[in-house]
């Protein structure tokens, strides 16, 4: 059985970033946006659309070219093991 993986693109979580602020899903912590992602229920971050805020990502996957736009933008991808 093929399940469906949730994903995102990171351009899409950029440009939601603000209004997770809003309703307290992200907070700031150290100059970066920290986003758990299993707190959106989603798995894996995908690399299209541009990222403008230093978005810090946890609790699921991201694509090597996710991480490059998130980490040139001054972010970070922290994963738990």
């Amino acid at each position: 059985m093929i399940e469906d993986v949730k994903t995102i693109n990171v351009g899409v979580l950029d440009e939601m970033a603000d209004d997770l602020l809003d309703t307290g899903v992200a907070e700031v912590v150290e100059g970066k946006i920290q986003i758990d992602l299993t707190k959106l229920g989603i798995e894996k971050v995908l690399g299209s659309g541009r990222v403008t805020k230093p978005l810090q990502i946890q609790g699921g996957e991201v694509s090597a070219r996710a991480r490059e736009k998130i980490e040139s933008a001054g972010g970070l991808v922290i994963f738990h093991e």
